[in-house]
């Protein structure tokens, strides 16, 4: 196509001198911004306050939720809890100072995409499974093929997340490393691996046989390495039989010139030679743009291994892959100068982005210190435990020193009268003694 730009950049004007940080570039390359308050934050409250709760929920907020998860995909932890636990080894107060656990559970619980009232009855023709999703879907099928142009070489797969909850949309696909789940068929880029279109399969349609007879003769009849070819308009339609059959569709390759491969007989080393047209050949070569995709997705996967609405397992997936398209978008850039410095990692580009959504929001009235409380000076002798120390018991029940350390909060009204610091002094636990 003479005068296309395979590939170019849609979504930044050449002549723009705007920064181009990386959560302009990801806001951009997804409409993340738009997303979140025409979607997420409208569809979530009306879905919270439909089923009698008081919820709230802003634009900042959202996305600071948001930034948290990108954060938790790189950071990993066993639980969500993990995160805000008062464990010196375990605990992560950049996340707990953003809103509490209570609260981010909360946002979690009450995400929703769509007005559950306009959902067409089941026996509708227009039904859609996918109808508490869709709007997700239909927002990044145009956010992904708006930034960038089409690139010259892509590849159409299968793409499955992973979901062992009941739904009529799973799937299971035993030749796939993740065998039971969502199947979408996706479009990418073959070196790359950027997510142009896709679509979600919400099961076989009603009506007749995907096949006739005459179909499964043909088949039943080739042989390995017979090719069975037909043009019309233009576009050339490929059989070929290997081990099963291979179908081709092709508006710019031939079905005649042919090679020899090396094909393995089953069951045995010996290698034969078989016939094989060179378009299939080349469709081999750039095939694995959906499996790059795949590969880059699951590095810092926001989503994790817990009980969740199957439509919040679809998003959080297609909120990897509109990081990963960002990123892709952002290397373009940055290869044709629009940006200085050395090019962030795929890490360092999302640690970024989550920071950025984050900024500086916080709904807690006050922030946990990530520095473990210090005892109060004393002099040598004191700390050697001079018979002028003694304990005695107060009015007021402070949290003990002592377990203020370990970052776990026991109260006590036990003090020591000379260094006025509250420590526990019973028969189970003698903080006194290990103070001093």
């Amino acid at each position: 196509m003479e005068g296309y730009n395979f590939g170019e950049v849609h979504i930044f004007d050449q002549t723009s001198d705007t920064e181009l940080t990386p959560v302009k570039i990801f806001n951009a390359a997804t409409g993340f911004e738009k997303l979140v308050e025409e979607i997420i934050v409208r569809e979530s409250i009306r879905y919270a306050h439909h089923n009698g709760r008081s919820f709230t929920l802003t634009d900042e907020e959202a996305k600071a939720f948001f930034g948290m998860n990108f954060v938790m995909g790189y950071h990993c932890l066993p639980t969500f809890r993990s995160y805000w636990s008062t464990d010196p080894d375990m605990g992560v107060p950049y996340i707990a100072n953003v809103m509490p656990i209570n609260r981010f559970e909360e946002i979690r619980t009450n995400l929703h995409f769509s007005d559950n009232s306009n959902e067409p009855n089941r026996t509708d023709p227009s039904y859609d499974r996918a109808f508490k999703i869709r709007p997700v879907i239909d927002h990044f099928n145009h956010a992904f093929q708006r930034a960038m142009a089409n690139t010259k070489t892509q590849a159409i797969d299968e793409h499955m997340i992973k979901f062992k909850g009941h739904n009529i949309m799973r799937q299971y696909v035993k030749n796939k490393p993740i065998k039971w789940g969502f199947k979408m068929w996706c479009r990418a880029c073959s070196s790359t691996g950027y997510l142009f279109q896709f679509d979600l399969y919400t099961g076989k349609k009603r009506g007749g046989s995907e096949t006739g007879l005459g179909d499964y003769l043909l088949v039943k009849n080739m042989n390995r390495g017979d090719i069975f070819a037909a043009s019309s308009n233009g576009i050339s339609f490929i059989k070929w039989m290997d081990n099963k059959a291979v179908f081709l569709l092709t508006n710019f390759l031939s079905p005649i010139p042919t090679t020899i491969v090396k094909k393995r007989v089953s069951g045995s080393a010996e290698k034969v030679n078989v016939i094989c047209p060179e378009a299939i050949i080349k469709y081999n070569k750039h095939m694995g743009g959906v499996d790059l995709m795949d590969q880059k997705k699951v590095y810092y996967e926001v989503d994790r291994k817990a009980k969740i609405k199957y439509y919040l397992r679809l998003f959080f997936d297609l909120l990897d892959i509109a990081m990963n398209n960002s990123y892709v978008i952002y290397c373009k850039l940055h290869e044709a100068k629009r940006i200085e410095g050395t090019l962030l990692t795929s890490l360092e580009f999302r640690q970024v982005v989550a920071r950025s959504l984050i900024g500086s929001f916080s709904s807690r009235q006050r922030s946990l210190s990530s520095v473990v409380m210090t005892k109060k000076r004393i002099s040598y002798t004191q700390k050697r435990g001079t018979p002028s120390q003694v304990m005695v018991k107060v009015s007021n029940r402070k949290r003990c020193v002592q377990w203020a350390k370990s970052r776990i909060e026991n109260r006590t009204n036990n003090t020591c009268s000379t260094c006025n610091v509250h420590l526990c002094f019973t028969t189970d636990r003698n903080c006194f003694v290990e103070y001093h």
